[in-house]
């Protein structure tokens, strides 16, 4: 943490041809007075401002240039004034247009300087590593902070002056202005964009926190930076445009090999067909003659068909004319034959009248025949009477015959119910009056007694089965629990065992030379004297997935993919192998004067627990203990505390010296301290990629415990099943045993039941027969009565019988009369019959010639319509054959066969027919395949010789694009690489940048390589080989080799000269010197907390002493404070 005292700053500028001016210590007060007005209002006080030779007029510039600022860069910055700004109450100081050379003791200020600068022109919080947010960085007490830069512009208007104002507690609280106008921070951006100034860019704005970044940057980020910061502002659009390109042209490149083989199997398997398919087209000829035949041969049929119809229509008219003429000839002749029959008709009609009156005579029911009836009705009636008499005499006999009968069946069922009485009385079913009395104590009794003592051990038996099935049903439930238990605990298993697999996958797509490796050393790990472990992400889980983002953020992306041998034997072979010959970019280290245990933590644990944490990250760490002993070196995890949960004591645990950095949640903070001053720097973790997906082995193994364990229940309960199926098979014979001696009682009891049921149908039917004796003995009247009764209706009938032959005579006399009149009739009918006979026989004549002329017609007519329904229906079937058919087939149809008839037609569709059937026949599907993957092969084609003309364009764009690009980026490489080279030989070492090339334009990138020693060969400049003095030299002397080629106003770099050797810092600084005091260069800032003595110096450098502590009086005299320095130099 910050400390919270009040402090003095200010700045004395050496150099500056100016007399020093007594500067004023700023209070926290000062700034207070202005939280009363608007947030827009400027924040200048009078009082505060150093004097200076400009006059500002509502916020610009209007004083006439001198030499010095005539010097200064369009963009450069000429001004710089904070308040409020971490530990600055106000401060105001004016750098030189060249080299300016930022010294001060560590914790200072030296890097809010560098923060300033970055977030005063639109730079975000989060890329300078240090603060979360914006409002951190406002000094403790104070609410509000702003900070003011000037930029030279010699444009209209003067220089340019960006000031930005935030507050603390409020959430987007950021103001920006532009020469005094409130502007957006978009509009700011693209001002900055317009004068070139890029404080993302680590080749020219490398702040403290990002040194050790800038030596990490991958060749393809070295390659976009360096565009960005040296080269031409198309450079980086063309590479853009050449990616998207080459994009585009690897996606149709293989869309274009895929086709090509699909292509290719369609046309082998086509010509594989190709025999069959021309067997096939053959018939198909054929069969297309055929069917034209077939459409041909309707038509000559209607054709035929049609003449005769015409034909008979003919015969049909002439017909027609010779029935009219005969009917007209016979016309008189039926006339005089309708006049006899007309006299015919009345004759016959009298006759027939009297006839009609002469039957009624006979036959109605008042005529003879109804008198003769009723006196025969009347004589059965007489019979009839005399026979009931007889009948009654019958009767009387026949009862008395039944009577005996009767009596005698009685007798017998009687005799029968007493012998079965008998026996069921002696086996107990009766008692001796033939009640059922006798049951309780009967062969019965015991019977059913029996039975029910079987039916309850049948019960019980069923019970206990029941018992045994409900336990069977129990245990197969609980051994489908343990299986169910078992797949889950499997299934989980396996996933553990996806994992490495999921790392190695990841491993392979970020980085295929790690993964190479890895493959090689897994395929040769007999050729080492130990075992060379994978790399570290492959070795590594974390225990618990909530602490991967914590561990992933201090092992670094290079770390995780580090090979770790535990020889130095096997460390050189391996370097050899993959290094030199296959010349993979892999890291590899060799640690093995220590082992794990020796790594202690500086702070006990329990300590560090009681402050909120949940230990180290070691802790939280599994895998071989020799990677992990690495680690420890490499990244120091065994002394880095974490807690899972957001601390809220965070000024106690800054305030212990011993910690130097801790995470807390998703916060990584490193903490400084310098000359009593602590700093915080906090940073985002970010998401974890290798440990996230980590195997728990301490689950693994309890996964694989109680797999065991499940396996062990499932086998307890098959055998506890198996015991009772045995249970279960003795009952099953005990209830068979029982139902058996059950069935034999059971008989017994059917049997003496079927005899109880037998007697009583016997008493049923005494019963009865008793019943129909009484019924004789007391039926019918007396017979006596019904005799005399019978005799006065025979005396009734004779009455009748003697008037009803009186009334038929009389009408016998009447019929006589009617039947004389009827014969007088008859014989004029006779007469009148030979002269119709005689016209009958002219008629015949007549009519069979009528008859002749009508049968011809109707042969003719039934001619004519067969004809006209054959020719409409084969009109309709020669229309049907060629309506399915296509204009082509008609074509053909009118073409071919033109004069054939229709023996000759026939004979043809015979002949082709017995052609197609000796012709192969192909399958269909096999032709529609065959013709399917022909269109396919057309499609394809086509679609590849569009993808190609497609790919010919992109060619000739990327080469059109490449053109530009690659000769310029070439040179600019060149120049760097050249100006880099040069400044390696001064300094007794070797260096080279060059790109590096590759087929996909993404790929690209920038190596530097270099060498600090004659024994070594040129080396990459990585993260790991190097030192962290000798990255900073290479990082301080590429960022001079782009000096020359900068489009740049201003480069910034923070303590470049932490770790390296006095001999290396002095050449430095002297090329430093030299190239950034040239006139024509950027301007330059070197922050830096030492300096070695007798340094070179330039006019045009400038240098600016920070002095800051909590004894820094309020005002300081710069003349007195010279002198005593001088004082004491001698």
């Amino acid at each position: 943490m910050a400390s919270r005292r009040r402090s003095r700053r200010s700045i004395v500028e050496e150099g500056e041809d100016e007399t020093l001016q007594e500067a004023p210590a700023v209070e926290e007060a000062d700034i207070g007075e202005e939280e009363e007005g608007s947030e827009h209002q400027e924040e200048d006080a009078p009082e505060d401002e150093p004097q200076t030779k400009r006059r500002r007029v509502n916020g610009k510039a209007t004083s006439k240039e001198t030499d010095e600022e005539q010097r200064f860069p369009p963009g450069a910055i000429v001004r710089i004034r904070l308040r409020n700004f971490i530990t600055y109450d106000a401060v105001e100081f004016r750098p030189g247009p060249n080299l300016n050379m930022i010294i001060g003791p560590n914790g200072t200020g030296k890097s809010s300087l560098v923060c300033a600068i970055a977030l005063g022109l639109g730079g975000r919080p989060d890329a300078l590593g240090r603060q979360k947010t914006l409002q951190d960085f406002i000094k403790d007490g104070k609410d509000k902070a702003s900070i003011e830069i000037e930029l030279k512009h010699r444009g209209r208007g003067g220089n340019v002056i960006i000031k930005r104002l935030f507050k603390r507690g409020e959430k987007n609280s950021n103001n920006w202005k532009i020469n005094g106008d409130v502007v957006t921070e978009r509009v700011l951006k693209e001002r900055m964009a317009s004068m070139r100034i890029q404080v993302d860019n680590l080749c020219s704005f490398l702040p403290q926190e990002k040194v050790s970044e800038f030596a990490q940057l991958n060749p393809r980020e070295l390659l976009t930076e360096t565009q960005r910061a040296a080269g031409n502002s198309k450079l980086t659009s063309w590479h853009e445009e050449l990616i998207k390109l080459r994009e585009e042209e690897k996606k149709a490149e293989a869309s274009v090999a895929d086709d090509k083989k699909h292509l290719e199997n369609l046309e082998s398997r086509n010509a594989v067909l190709q025999r069959d398919v021309a067997r096939y087209r053959e018939r198909e000829a054929v069969l297309r003659k055929i069917d034209v035949l077939k459409m041909k041969i309707p038509w000559v049929k209607y054709e035929a068909t049609r003449l005769q119809w015409m034909a008979a229509r003919q015969v049909k008219a002439d017909k027609r004319a010779a029935y009219a003429e005969i009917e007209q000839r016979t016309a008189p002749l039926r006339q005089e034959y309708e006049t006899i029959h007309e006299e015919s008709r009345q004759l016959t009609q009298d006759v027939n009248n009297l006839s009609r009156k002469y039957q009624e005579k006979l036959l109605s029911d008042t005529g003879l025949k109804g008198k003769s009836d009723a006196l025969q009705a009347a004589e059965t009636e007489n019979d009839d009477l005399s026979r009931q008499l007889s009948g009654i005499q019958k009767r009387e006999k026949e009862k008395m015959k039944k009577l005996e009968v009767a009596r005698a069946d009685v007798l017998k069922v009687e005799s029968a119910v007493q012998t079965l009485q008998t026996q069921l009385v002696e086996n107990g079913t009766l008692d001796d009056e033939g009640g059922m009395g006798g049951i309780a104590g009967g062969e019965l009794t015991q019977l059913q007694e029996q039975i029910e003592a079987k039916n309850r051990e049948l019960r019980e038996i069923g019970d206990q089965a029941a018992a045994f099935r409900q336990q069977q049903s129990e245990i197969q439930d609980e051994a489908g629990t343990y299986r169910n238990e078992r797949e889950r605990r499997y299934n989980e298993l396996q996933g553990l065992d996806n994992v490495r697999n999921q790392k190695l996958e990841l491993l392979r797509r970020e980085n295929k030379d790690c993964y190479d490796a890895t493959m090689w050393v897994k395929d040769n790990q007999h050729l080492f004297t130990k075992k060379v472990f994978e790399p570290v992400c492959l070795e590594i889980n974390a225990k618990n997935p909530v602490y991967a983002e914590a561990l992933e953020a201090y092992i670094q992306r290079g770390q995780m993919t580090t090979f770790v041998t535990q020889t130095e034997q096997d460390y050189h072979l391996l370097s050899r192998e993959m290094i030199d010959n296959k010349r993979l970019r892999i890291n590899i280290v060799m640690f093995s004067q220590r082992t794990l245990e020796s790594w202690r933590p500086d702070i006990p644990r329990d300590h560090i627990m009681r402050l909120g944490f949940d230990g180290y990250l070691l802790d939280y760490l599994e895998g071989p203990p020799e990677v992990l002993s690495s680690l420890c070196q490499l990244s120091r995890i065994h002394n880095i505390p974490v807690a899972s949960q957001e601390l809220r004591n965070n000024t106690d645990i800054e305030q212990d010296r011993r910690i130097t950095a801790y995470i807390s949640k998703k916060m990584s903070y490193k903490v400084r301290r310098a000359y009593g001053n602590t700093a915080v720097t906090a940073s985002q973790l970010r998401e974890a990629r290798f440990l996230n997906a980590s195997v728990d082995m301490s689950r693994k193994t309890q996964l694989e415990e109680e797999l065991e364990r499940l396996h062990s229940k499932i086998e307890n309960c098959a055998q506890r099943s198996k015991a009772i199926s045995v249970d279960e098979q003795k009952l099953r014979t005990q209830d068979k045993r029982l139902r058996e001696e059950k069935a034999v009682f059971t008989d017994r009891k059917k049997e003496i039941q079927q005899q109880k049921l037998k007697y009583d149908k016997l008493v049923q039917e005494l019963d009865i027969k008793r019943m129909r004796l009484r019924n004789l003995e007391t039926e019918g009247p007396s017979t006596e009565e019904q005799e005399l009764q019978i005799k006065k209706a025979i005396k009734a009938v004779n009455i009748k019988r003697a008037k009803l032959a009186l009334d038929y005579q009389r009408i016998q006399r009447q019929a006589l009369e009617v039947f004389y009149a009827r014969t007088l009739a008859s014989l004029r009918q006779m007469a009148l019959a030979a002269r119709v006979q005689d016209n009958e026989q002219r008629m015949r004549e007549a009519d069979a010639e009528l008859i002749q002329a009508k049968a011809e017609l109707e042969a003719a007519v039934e001619e004519f319509d067969a004809l006209k329904v054959k020719a409409t229906a084969e009109l309709a079937a020669a229309r049907e054959m060629l309506a399915g058919h296509s204009d082509e087939d008609r074509d053909d149809y009118l073409r071919m066969y033109p004069n054939e008839s229709l023996e000759e037609l026939e004979n043809i569709l015979a002949e082709q027919e017995a052609r197609a059937e000796m012709i192969n026949q192909t399958d269909a599907g096999v032709i529609d395949d065959f013709e399917r993957r022909a269109a396919e092969i057309a499609r394809l084609t086509a679609k590849m010789q569009g993808i190609q003309n497609k790919l010919a364009e992109w060619k000739t764009k990327i080469d059109r694009v490449k053109g530009k690009w690659e000769p310029e980026l070439t040179a600019l490489v060149s120049r760097i690489s050249t100006s880099f080279s040069a400044a390696f030989e001064k300094i007794g070492c070797a260096g080279e940048v060059k790109l590096s090339l590759d087929e996909d334009y993404d790929k690209w990138g920038i190596d530097i390589l270099v060498k600090f020693r004659d024994t070594e060969k040129l080396h990459q400049l990585t993260g790991q080989r190097q030192s962290g003095g000798e990255r900073s030299v290479s990082t301080i002397l590429y960022l001079m080799a782009l000096q020359e080629l900068s489009h740049t106003p201003f480069r910034v770099v923070d303590e470049i000269n932490q770790g390296m050797d006095p001999r290396n810092e002095r050449m430095v600084h002297g090329e430093m010197v030299r190239a950034a005091c040239q006139t024509g260069t950027s301007q330059y800032f070197l922050i830096t907390p030492k300096l070695l003595p007798d340094l070179e110096y330039h006019e045009a450098m400038r240098v600016l002493c920070v002095f800051n502590g909590a004894y820094t009086p309020e005002t300081i005299d710069p003349k007195i404070y010279l002198a005593r320095r001088l004082a004491r130099c001698g």
